[in-house]
């Protein structure tokens, strides 16, 4: 299915006259791919962005005071990207505070379990508050308090301090807007009592690579401030898949050490494999007085290499041999080198590997085609604007309920032939599936990644039609299939 938004992760109707009656009649949802979260009226009215930069996950309306639930509501909507929930009071927005520290131990932000800014006095430690946000956009001005007696304000997102004396202190960060908008306090922790913990991860190594779909262990050690060893509990492991510009979980923080396994995933599309995907294992060791170090490692993948195609050892990689035209003579598949199907998935082996696909010269490159917007649309299937596709149109909407029926495709004789389907699949995971059936026969057809809802597509699949009408359709009662352009027999 095309279209501009891409995961819808929350939404809420406004409640009339009990928030911003400007917003009353009006729908907000959040999508978490587009990082917005827009507006749109009931009635179906145009599309605004409500909100830049938010990757909201949930949103819910909550009576301000709880005794007066018909009474004034708040919008409620959580902040994946900076882990915070925001309220938004009668359309007027408040900013919020989130900061960070960067001392001499460092500090690992893509692991959850983070490390605790620990040293001996005297402490230099600075401060980031570049988290806070306003959600307008207004400019921010940064109260500190260090914990230690000691307080800054200004404009700038960022500030030192040095801890002059043993202790536990806990430095916040207050920030207020243009307007005298003022957010609840962020809080933190420097501790300056004890010595830090020194974890290692001795499995795996930083010249392992792994394999898709093998199983590894991770393993460690750790010593606290004194250079007593620290017991397996103390350990807390987790790994990550680095994905382009994100990450996704694969071992979520666990306890122990040389008892939990991962199976290491594939990238989630293959154009992960030019963005430097990879994983990346976490050790976090806390200490009898709480105190927390954690270390990231790097895990890459082994890599196979051939002229054209660079991919992870054991990543499936779909192909397709599409029958083609050369000097106007047809030239139709006929087998590849490993056996498979015209359209097949192959396993990234371990060496460079060549495939080869053969076919037979035909006659000519002649045929019927049938446009897609002329068949029979039923489930929500439709007609839609794609100015490369023939015609200048498409139906999408295909799958989940949707389906496209030619019902008149005409050959003089039975037989064997080639059908030459023309269509679009943008689909961010990749490939996508169709139940083609003709005349009651049904298959499922696999359709890679043709680079966008508007970049056609073809690939050709044998059917056995009889001579006179047959009818074929193209529809996925679970799942979307492709957006269809055309077929060509």
């Amino acid at each position: 299915m095309g279209g501009g938004r891409a995961a819808i992760t929350g939404g809420a109707f406004v409640p009339n006259n009990q928030w911003n009656p400007a917003y009353n009649g009006q729908y907000l949802f959040s999508d978490y791919v587009k990082n917005n979260i827009y507006q749109i009226t009931t009635g179906g009215g145009s599309l605004k962005t409500f909100e830049g930069g938010e990757t909201a996950i949930a949103m819910k309306f909550v009576p301000v005071n709880p005794a007066q639930p018909n009474g004034q509501k708040a919008l409620y909507y959580t902040n994946l990207g900076q882990g915070t929930v925001r309220k938004v009071t009668s359309g007027t927005k408040i900013p919020t505070a989130a900061f960070s520290t960067n001392a001499a131990t460092g500090s690992v932000a893509k692991c959850s379990t983070q490390a605790t800014t620990a040293g001996d006095p005297p402490f230099a430690v600075k401060f980031d508050g570049s988290g806070s946000a306003d959600p307008s956009g207004r400019p921010l001005t940064y109260h500190w308090n260090f914990g230690d007696g000691a307080t800054s304000t200004g404009t700038s997102a960022t500030v030192s301090h040095t801890y002059t004396t043993k202790g536990n202190f806990k430095p916040t960060l207050t920030v207020t807007n243009d307007q005298g908008g003022t957010s609840t306090a962020a809080s933190g922790q420097v501790r300056t009592d004890f010595g830090i913990p020194t974890p290692k991860i001795t499995a795996p190594t930083t010249t392992d690579a792994f394999r898709v779909g093998n199983t590894y262990t991770p393993k460690g050690s750790a010593t606290d401030g004194s250079g007593a060893a620290l017991a397996s509990s103390a350990l807390t492991w987790q790994v990550w898949l680095l994905h382009i510009n994100h990450v996704h979980p694969v071992l979520d923080p666990v306890a122990g050490n040389g008892a939990t396994s991962f199976v290491a995933p594939p990238a989630e599309q293959f154009s992960a494999i030019a963005g430097n995907s990879r994983l990346l294992i976490c050790l976090s060791a806390t200490d009898s007085h709480g105190i927390t170090q954690t270390i990231e490692q790097d895990f890459n993948p082994h890599v196979t290499s051939g002229q054209t195609i660079t991919s992870w050892d054991g990543y499936q990689i779909h192909v397709t041999a599409n029958n083609q035209s050369i000097g106007g003579t047809s030239e139709v598949f006929q087998s590849w080198s490993d056996g498979g199907a015209q359209s097949h998935a192959i396993t990234t082996p371990s060496a460079a590997t060549s495939y080869t696909a053969t076919f037979k010269a035909g006659t000519s490159t002649g045929g019927k085609s049938y446009e897609a917007e002329a068949g029979t649309l039923a489930g929500g299937a439709a007609v839609r604007t794609c100015t490369p596709c023939s015609g200048g149109q498409k139906v999408g909407n295909v799958g989940m309920g949707g389906s496209v029926t030619f019902s008149n495709v005409t050959e003089a004789s039975a037989g064997t032939y080639q059908l030459v389907i023309s269509y679009c699949n943008g689909d961010a995971s990749g490939s996508r599936n169709a139940v083609v059936t003709v005349n009651g026969t049904a298959k499922t057809v696999n359709f890679p990644n043709t680079g966008g809802f508007t970049t056609p597509g073809t690939i050709t699949i044998s059917v056995t039609l009889k001579a006179g009408s047959n009818t074929i359709s193209f529809g996925n009662a679970s799942a979307w299939a492709p957006d269809l352009d055309k077929i060509k027999v």
